[in-house]
């Protein structure tokens, strides 16, 4: 997914965003400004646990990374107010990275004040100030991703992110954790593949997981299923949520597109 070169470009602009949020104010300082403007708290993990069907959720950007896709005359709140009369409940996954993937760090509060969803951020996240700017602009939850993070990284952001009390959701794309992750400090599991890739397993891709940890962790997908059988597949493997990829935004109607899929998911539980 990431080229070399891309991840090099993210990694300079990010701690070039870091040394801007960092500059003239201490980390204490920059933790209780968070903590004083942090809104209400909504849980994607509760939201999991209580749902009969599996999760569906979109995310909103305006660059399809990594293929640098604009998407022209797209307004967030506008978005998922069509989303949610259309079946939108479980949360939505909001970018605050503009240059890569278009988003805004306005979205989160802006969706929050005018919604009841759970907000889950995607950002490029290298430095705990990243996790505490989070907290203040209204998120829930954030997507760390192991595409990009190292492994001796990981720890000190989740531990920033649980410091702000965010729910946290390692992405991957093979379903095993890095040893330097405690599965004890992460909400769920965010697992980046196709479905075919999924269908043509022969085992549960959960397997490797003991039995405690497969039933703590929410589990979802990030991918496009095609038909209904598909949305059976990820249901019987065990995941609660489905992310939408960017396959939703290249569709000429994606409120027709979702309320498809959120029919599927209803069905699959019945």
């Amino acid at each position: 997914m990431f080229k070399p070169n891309t991840v090099q470009k993210i990694l300079k602009q990010k701690r070039k965003e870091v040394k801007e949020l960092r500059r003239g104010f201490k980390e204490e300082m920059i933790k209780a400004a968070a903590y004083s403007v942090g809104g209400e708290f909504r849980s994607v993990e509760v939201t999991a646990r209580q749902q009969k069907l599996p999760m569906l959720m979109v995310e909103l950007r305006t660059i399809l990374f990594p293929e640098a896709e604009q998407l022209e005359g797209f307004h967030p709140l506008r978005v998922v107010r069509s989303l949610i009369d259309h079946g939108l409940r479980s949360g939505v996954v909001i970018a605050t990275d503009s240059r890569f993937l278009g988003g805004d760090p306005a979205w989160p509060n802006l969706v929050k004040l005018n919604t009841e969803l759970p907000i889950i951020q995607r950002d490029f996240f290298l430095d705990p100030v990243q996790l505490y700017q989070s907290k203040a602009i209204g998120v829930d939850g954030v997507i760390l991703s192991t595409a990009y993070i190292e492994s001796e990284t990981l720890p000190s952001l989740i531990n920033a992110a649980g410091e702000m009390g965010l729910e946290v959701f390692l992405e991957v794309d093979t379903p095993h954790l890095p040893k330097s992750v405690h599965p004890e400090d992460l909400c769920g599991i965010v697992l980046d593949t196709d479905v075919q890739t999924l269908r043509a397993q022969q085992e549960n891709p959960w397997v490797s997981f003991p039995e405690s940890l497969s039933s703590r962790l929410v589990k979802i997908i990030r991918t496009y299923p095609e038909t209904f059988d598909e949305v059976q597949r990820i249901w019987e493997t065990g995941f609660q949520g489905i992310i939408l990829n960017n396959d939703l935004w290249r569709r000429e109607n994606f409120v027709a597109q979702f309320q498809k899929i959120r029919n599927w998911c209803e069905d699959v539980s019945a």
